[in-house]
């Protein structure tokens, strides 16, 4: 993600990321069932990861955007994937971003 943040801007573009969605959004131990994905993060593993990445995109592409795209976040019956409702609010959320930028 780094790599491809900084040839974007490398480029004269400004990367948008998204902020991973919080463990309590999601339904992991479902979708390790679902997907037989049995090594899936744990909760405290997960947040470990979503707090590293949101740090390192901040302090490492300073020229990039980062937004909580999924902090409304329902799945679509899995656990894991987005129902159509909230990819619609994401991507208004980025679109209403960009428009403003």
């Amino acid at each position: 993600m780094l790599a491809v943040g900084q040839q974007a801007i490398d480029a004269g573009l400004v990367p948008i990321f998204d902020l991973l969605l919080t463990y309590e959004n999601m339904e992991l131990p479902l979708a390790a069932a679902a997907f037989g994905m049995y090594w899936i993060a744990d909760e405290a593993n997960y947040n470990t990861m979503r707090d590293l990445q949101h740090s390192r995109l901040i302090s490492e592409l300073p020229g990039a955007v980062v937004l909580d795209i999924w902090a409304d976040f329902e799945h679509k019956g899995d656990g894991l994937h987005p129902n159509d409702i909230t990819s619609r609010k994401a991507a208004a959320i980025i679109t209403k971003h960009i428009k403003n930028n």
